[in-house]
């Protein structure tokens, strides 16, 4: 799997001269307490100016190292020189301030391990692999040129003090002062560093303390309802209760235009129509050290409590800190280098040059199906595949599907048009590699010579020829997602009905057990994919592949309806069509339309098609009804292995009006 890691971009674009939700308005001189919104974009495109390609091989355009005006030292120097001295013990309303202790810390990592790589994914934390000392012009592919496949570049970030530190090598490059409010002084500690223009640039000639609010004060969360201590209305820190408005979207968006918020979108091709990016983790950072990190509602809402001044850069990255759903990688860049394959998939946005802030509009627009691995594609398919993810719950809930494990971690393969469900992490290494080995032995090969039709069975062979399997487990959990869909759509629907068939496996792993999920695992291992009635351990197969893409087509024809038709199948003119009319998978090999016969409450002569288009008949569904998906959910679990354990669950529990020769001659058609 050629996996790609965060992204990326150039200056993308700022106030262009279309909207999803409000006419451009050009940037000038406005009044940043006024109640007008200013509204400025952010298209995620195949922008005329701007790099298509994320293959790996451009790098960031940075500006010179720049002599750090946020640390402690040179924060105390600049106060004593503004002030004339150190403060008494007890200081007076004359006085300077006591100094303040050190807030922050300026912290380089030094992974050198797929450990590493994986302690530091797991830590949370939002890495840079450039020195935040550096003005960032222009987000490429990497700052250092990186090209063996175990080193890995140094990376950056600030921690508050009093945060525990992931245990990978590190440095504190330096201690920093970042609650310093006193506008004289900060003005003086840029003078001291040589940052002068960058000061005047910033905050202007006369800046007043409300824009040189460096503190870490509460950001919003519109997700969070019990709000942390003092942040009141919209958060705390700098100025308590905000006044809040609406924008065109119906987000609420500080009315102060300094502070950031605004919306997400992500363009569906079947509506035609630019839908809401569900909870997902918006990055602001300014020219220095500060970085704001709150998550998108479902209704693509947010905003930070914070003034910006100067220029903004900003990411999305794609985590729900929300719920904690999961995350999202993304794989499809064939240059990547394998340190940049464990990171959670972002999008960098742009730079953004104030004094508007507070109402952005960030829309990820359709991919046209060419040069996978384009930013376009990139954005696109992480999108779409992270709004199924919580589209999923949704259906989940109202048809009583079970809901899969927290904290799934997803990839997203851009060169690819089905998936696979490891669940890796949730079932462990050890299980895991037992259950390979299962289906390993059903074909005996040659472990030199290992391979599957498959990116699985190139990163277990990689494992296998890099480390013992015990000692392997590092590389496949940092490498392997938990479950693994296609990107390498141009249509939404299709994207979301491989998506929605692969997570409805990680619905049947929490429904079911370890010990069923590792047979499913062996048995597609051993039969380099779904097989045959013949396969080993086929009924595995058979039940786990029927009831995903079951669950995949309940979903897919509910967020696409009947009055929109699509042409990403060759079953019928819609989904609901698709699903009434689906027999098998193949010849008398996973039933997938079994379950919604059962549940449909339709007597009828009906023409039917198994998905491969091989072959196709006419089918009598005797069986009016009476079984719900909420029963196969709760019964689908490790005592149902095959189509006749199925069968005689459904015989065992007869809803009225059925007959068992109804059933019987319903299960003889598959």
């Amino acid at each position: 799997m050629n996996m790609h890691p965060s992204r990326y971009g150039t200056v993308l674009l700022m106030a262009i001269l279309f909207s999803t939700c409000k006419d451009e308005i050009f940037l000038g001189d406005i009044d940043v307490e006024s109640s007008e919104i200013n509204t400025v974009y952010f298209d995620i495109n195949n922008l005329m100016d701007g790099p298509i390609s994320t293959l790996g091989a451009t790098p960031h355009k940075l500006g010179p190292e720049r002599k750090n005006p946020f640390t402690v030292e040179v924060m105390e120097q600049a106060r004593i020189a503004v002030y004339g001295g150190k403060p008494p013990a007890v200081t007076k309303a004359t006085s300077a301030p006591a100094p303040a202790p050190t807030s922050d810390r300026y912290i380089k990592f030094t992974p050198r391990t797929v450990e590493h790589l994986a302690i530091l994914e797991e830590s949370d934390l939002f890495l840079l692999d450039f020195p935040m000392t550096r003005e960032l012009f222009e987000y490429g592919d990497y700052y250092e040129a990186v090209t063996g496949t175990t080193d890995y570049p140094d990376l950056y970030t600030t921690v508050a003090v009093g945060v525990t530190l992931p245990d990978v090598p590190y440095t504190v490059i330096s201690n920093l002062n970042l609650v310093e409010s006193d506008p004289l002084v900060i003005q003086k500690a840029f003078e001291l560093t040589g940052n002068e223009a960058e000061f005047r640039e910033a905050y202007g000639e006369n800046p007043t303390m409300e824009n040189l609010d460096f503190s870490n004060e509460c950001d919003y969360d519109p997700n969070t309802v019990i709000l942390p201590p003092d942040c009141g209305d919209g958060g705390g820190g700098g100025g308590g209760t905000s006044t809040l408005i609406p924008n065109e979207c119906g987000c609420q968006i500080f009315r102060n235009q300094r502070k950031p918020g605004g919306t997400v979108k992500v363009e569906d091709t079947q509506f035609r129509d630019f839908l809401p990016l569900r909870r997902v983790e918006v990055i602001a950072k300014d020219s220095w050290f500060t970085l704001r990190r709150v998550n998108t509602d479902d209704l693509g809402c947010w905003r930070i409590d914070r003034e910006f001044s100067g220029k903004g850069w900003f990411w999305i990255r794609f985590k729900d800190k929300v719920s904690n759903r999961g995350k999202l990688r993304v794989a499809g860049a064939d240059t990547w280098r394998l340190w940049q394959k464990a990171r959670t998939a972002s999008t960098f946005l742009g730079i953004m040059r104030g004094p508007t802030f507070h109402n952005i509009l960030t829309r990820f627009g359709r991919w046209d199906g060419n040069n996978a691995g384009t930013i376009t594609h990139y954005g696109w398919a992480a999108a779409t595949v992270n709004n199924a993810l919580h589209e999923f719950h949704d259906f989940a809930q109202r048809e009583g599907f079970v809901r899969p494990p927290s904290r799934l971690n997803i990839m997203v393969g851009l060169k690819r048009r089905n998936g696979f469900a490891t669940m890796l992490r949730q079932m462990g290494s050890t299980n895991f590699i037992t259950a390979v080995n299962q289906g390993v032995g059903f074909w005996a090969p040659n472990v030199a010579g290992f391979s599957i039709n498959d990116d699985l069975g190139y990163y277990l062979l990689l494992a296998t020829r890099t480390s013992t399997w015990p000692a392997s487990s590092p590389l496949l959990n940092t490498f392997m997602g938990d479950v693994n869909t296609g990107g390498e759509f141009k249509e939404s629907d299709a994207m979301k009905r491989v998506a929605y068939h692969e997570l409805g496996h990680a619905s049947h792993y929490a429904g079911s057990s370890v010990a069923f999920y590792s047979g499913v695992i062996a048995a597609e291992v051993g039969a380099f994919g779904h097989g045959n009635p013949s396969s080993n351990l086929a009924g595995h197969i058979q039940v786990a592949e029927s009831w995903a893409e079951h669950i995949a087509l309940t979903m897919i024809k509910q967020s696409y309806p009947s009055t929109l038709t699509t042409t990403t199948h060759n079953i019928g003119t819609s989904w609901a069509n698709r699903h009434e009319r689906v027999r098998n998978e193949s010849n008398r090999h996973v039933p997938v339309g079994v379950y919604f016969d059962l549940a449909d409450g339709l007597s009828a002569r009906e023409l039917v098609i198994d998905e491969n288009g091989g072959n196709s008949g006419t089918l009598i569904d005797n069986v009016r009804g009476g079984y719900t998906n909420a029963f196969f959910a709760r019964n689908l679990n490790s005592t149902v292995r095959s189509p006749s354990d199925l069968r005689n669950l459904c015989l065992a529990n007869l809803p009225s009006g059925v007959s068992q020769t109804n059933v019987n001659e319903l299960f003889n058609q598959y």
